[in-house]
């Protein structure tokens, strides 16, 4: 599935003008292999001072679960652009509450737009790129 996500958003992205100056359409996936269960997890991309923002929720997800669907997002790529920010909040199953705030981890021009949010042992969070990695917490 994520393969046939990947070869749609490259189509979509390619050759807009230039790969270092456009606006692209993105989509992320959130997956959880924390362990344990997620009572639920809301997960929000935006640039630069809170602009545009595309957020997605989930009720609950079990370990080594991926959401359904994926969460479709505009971001920017060229010299100078805002970054790229994401806003993670879940609820694990003993009740507390966790949250990761302006956490920045920018796409790349070289990215095709697929993101995996996954939450991993521990409670920690990995955004992972299709190219240029990622960023942890």
């Amino acid at each position: 599935m994520i393969n046939e996500i990947n070869k749609e958003f490259e189509n979509d992205n390619i050759n807009k003008e230039s790969d270092e100056d456009t606006t692209k359409k993105g989509v992320f996936f959130i997956l959880n292999s924390s362990g344990e269960t997620i009572n639920s997890i809301v997960v929000s991309h935006y640039s630069g001072l809170k602009g545009k923002k595309s957020t997605q929720k989930i009720d609950r997800l079990q370990n080594l679960e991926m959401a359904d669907s994926g969460c479709e997002f505009i971001y920017k790529v060229m010299s100078g652009s805002d970054s790229d920010y994401w806003d993670v909040d879940f609820k694990t199953p003993t009740g507390k509450i966790i949250s990761y705030r302006n956490n920045e981890c920018n796409i790349r021009y070289w990215d095709n737009g697929v993101v995996i949010i996954n939450v991993i042992k521990n409670f920690k969070l990995y955004i992972k790129f299709s190219e240029s990695g990622g960023c942890h917490s």
